[in-house]
């Protein structure tokens, strides 16, 4: 089964003020006695991991446990920990391997770091680098 949720980042970045984890894609089978893994791209603050933890159990999920590609642990404002961490990464920002800003870089085959400031505000200046055509 598939779940995406939105995390109220793209609002605080619009609007300022962030909101919760809401569902946008939602399971859409009975979750009653399952062993669920929630699989992640990047747990930050853990407020969307430890959130969509809850709801899943509330629906009545055996167990949940959560994968994640990244851990910003630094950056955790919940008491939260993935069971499974493919790399902990500090304070950086980070595109590539599906995760993106605006949407670009987001097809990238590795992980870069890069100045969020800089590549959102000139994300041109960042694809030769980036896509080694420079």
């Amino acid at each position: 089964f598939f779940f995406q949720a939105e995390d109220g980042i793209r609002d605080k970045l619009v609007t300022g003020v962030q909101t919760r984890a809401l569902p946008i894609y939602d399971v859409g089978i009975d979750l009653t006695g399952r062993d669920v893994v929630l699989v992640e791209d990047l747990v930050d603050t853990g407020l969307t991991a430890d959130f969509l933890v809850r709801t899943l159990r509330e629906r009545g999920a055996r167990s949940v446990e959560v994968c994640t590609l990244l851990d910003r642990r630094v950056r955790r404002i919940v008491p939260f920990e993935p069971r499974y961490v493919g790399r902990e990464i500090g304070d950086v920002f980070v595109v590539g391997y599906g995760l993106h800003v605006g949407d670009r870089f987001r097809n990238l085959p590795e992980v870069h770091t890069v100045d969020r400031a800089a590549v959102t505000a000139d994300p041109e200046q960042f694809v030769a680098r980036l896509y080694g055509r420079g």
